[in-house]
């Protein structure tokens, strides 16, 4: 697994393509993850958005869940959307 914090300190630097991963569109990180099966480009966009599902889940409650349970769920479905991406 890449270090998350490597990826804003070094600028995300992809060794297949010798450019920053924040100089690529979502879009074109989406494709990255998806055709050419980049485990860096999905887990820079996962990085990127955990703070956009965590402020979801505030929103949520369900009695005899913990906010963590939501957090994982709402990741998971990160990924999926990354993954299922048209």
């Amino acid at each position: 697994m890449v270090n998350p914090a490597e990826f804003f300190r070094d600028e995300g630097v992809s060794r297949r393509r010798g450019l920053p991963l924040s100089a690529l569109t979502d879009e074109e990180l989406v494709r990255s993850a998806q055709e050419q099966d980049d485990k860096e480009a999905c887990e820079y966009l996962l990085y990127k958005y955990r703070n956009l599902v965590r402020a979801k889940v505030k929103s949520y409650f369900l009695i005899g869940a913990e906010r963590d349970d939501l957090l994982q769920i709402g990741m998971v479905g990160l990924w999926e959307a990354i993954n299922d991406f048209r």
